[in-house]
């Protein structure tokens, strides 16, 4: 991470009274505790991110610039099956899609201020939870490929996903 980026994020992340750090480590300690995983291993090489990882997984968690809709930061969250053929990664909002939990734009993301940071971050550790059996089950490797899977039209146009999905949470 440049040194003139990294300055502005630390004056950002103090006027929201609020440290990333401080903020996954509280939400995603779970992991840890309940589910036997490794971290949180920080870095700023490229952007902040934290890594909780064990048994062939690894969840990562990184505040970004918001590109979408320049409201300022955003979260993301991937996770990563390591398989005989070498890592498989999707997105959390991808893989709750994935899972028929809900449609991706409910998986939080807004990082614009330190509510909105804590709010996703619990949002993203609610969702973790929701999937961990799928992810530590003989389907996780399935759901992955499903959740990166992009179909398109004859027009390289993204497809829609089909009408009437019964959502398993709302």
């Amino acid at each position: 991470m440049n040194e003139h980026y990294r300055r502005l994020l630390e004056v950002w992340m103090r006027k929201q009274g609020v440290s990333f750090r401080a903020e996954v480590t509280q939400r995603f300690q779970f992991l840890v505790d309940e589910y036997g995983l490794d971290g949180p291993d920080y870095s700023e090489v490229l952007l902040p991110s934290a890594t909780y990882s064990g048994a062939g997984l690894a969840i990562s968690i990184f505040l970004q610039d918001d590109t979408r809709d320049g409201a300022g930061r955003r979260i993301s969250v991937r996770v990563q099956l390591d398989t005989d053929e070498g890592p498989v990664q999707a997105d959390l909002d991808e893989l709750v899609e994935a899972a028929v939990f809900a449609p991706r734009h409910t998986v939080g993301s807004k990082a614009h201020t330190g509510e909105a940071v804590r709010a996703t971050l619990d949002d993203n550790a609610q969702w973790i939870r929701r999937l961990w059996p799928i992810l530590r089950g003989p389907e996780a490797l399935d759901t992955l490929r499903t959740a990166t899977r992009f179909e398109t039209d004859k027009g390289g146009n993204p497809k829609r996903r089909a009408k009437g999905i019964k959502w398993k949470y709302k």
